[in-house]
């Protein structure tokens, strides 16, 4: 419903913002609330006619492994590829003054790719805020497991508390 009442806004000349999506030669715009759509070319017939090719929403894609929503943008060359939806608007949208590499969800929801929930962020600092918000756990702390030391034969040596602690401890002492 939402997406529909953008689209109705925007055709009767409201105030939603859409933007050329770049590298793809004006094919394609992006939508401030985060819909693409291709853009309307004229096409000229072999008799020399020029009719107007309507224009539409493209479908978004949910990625099964990173949950992360795509669509996919034909390049000049004609080959289709999945483009992140979050990147695509923050690059037409979010200004990226120090020139930071990743695109960070304020609210951590993946789904809400809207231009007022976009950053650009540092890996690190995209790190902190998905532990901050619970979407990772921190490193050490509760992922921290135990490690047992045996010799060849399998007599017990000792334990430590994580596997970097046994990895110092082996570069410190030569034995790795």
């Amino acid at each position: 419903m939402e997406i529909q009442c953008i689209i109705k806004e925007t055709l009767e000349g409201g105030q939603a913002m859409w933007k050329e999506v770049s590298g793809y030669n004006g094919r394609y715009e992006v939508h401030s609330s985060g819909i693409v759509r291709s853009v309307p070319p004229f096409v000229e017939t072999t008799c020399g006619k020029v009719y107007y090719k309507k224009g539409k929403v493209l479908h978004v894609h949910k990625s099964h492994k990173s949950g992360y929503f795509y669509v996919n943008l034909k390049r000049p060359d004609g080959k289709r590829h999945p483009v992140s939806l979050h990147r695509i608007v923050a690059i037409a949208f979010v200004p990226n003054l120090y020139n930071k590499p990743e695109v960070n969800h304020k609210d951590g929801d993946k789904s809400n790719n809207t231009v007022e929930n976009l950053e650009w962020v540092t890996r690190k600092e995209n790190y902190e805020h998905a532990v901050k918000v619970g979407l990772s756990k921190p490193l050490g702390g509760e992922n921290k497991r135990p490690v047992h030391q045996y010799t060849k034969d399998g007599t017990y040596i000792q334990t430590f508390d994580s596997l970097k602690e046994a990895y110092n401890v082996g570069y410190e002492t030569g034995k790795r």
